[in-house]
């Protein structure tokens, strides 16, 4: 297939979870919103990141994530959220992607975060204390936990 100048679309750059939404087959395939896509998508992103052990697993209705590395990048930790608002590049990934956690805050309801220091709700409802202490239990040296969920699977 041949692009000419005439395919090239220019997005708001301020808007980067708008740009994601209107263009769900760019990011979802099959415009699919599991909660099992986006558990394989971003173990598979963690694992290319760091090659650190991870576990997934799933509390009620909440998805988890664990790694012992944290993945996201110290320089985003300051503003956690905006970086799940963010298209960021993620070579380590694969050439051209961009990390997967804009994805997951554009179609998920809500998605929430925690290190041994610090939790960020970064969309929607937090977990009950129930599963927010059976992720914790999940692995003895966990760096951070992803817990997201999707209130019509």
């Amino acid at each position: 297939m041949r692009y000419t100048e005439d395919d090239i679309q220019i997005f708001d750059k301020r808007d980067h979870m708008g740009f994601v939404r209107s263009h769900p087959k760019m990011f979802l395939p099959h415009e699919n919103v599991s909660c099992g896509f986006f558990l394989g998508m971003m173990t598979d992103q963690v694992v290319s990141i760091t090659e650190t052990p991870i576990l997934a697993c799933r509390f009620q209705d909440w998805w988890c994530l664990a790694a012992t590395t944290d993945w996201i990048p110290e320089t985003h930790l300051k503003d956690l959220p905006n970086y799940f608002q963010s298209m960021i590049a993620c070579p380590e990934w694969a050439i051209n992607t961009v990390r997967f956690e804009i994805v997951m805050n554009v179609f998920l309801d809500d998605v929430f975060t925690f290190t041994q220091k610090e939790t960020t709700l970064i969309k929607g409802e937090l977990p009950a204390a129930e599963v927010i202490a059976e992720a914790r239990k999940c692995s003895s040296d966990w760096q951070r936990i992803l817990l997201f969920r999707k209130s019509n699977p």
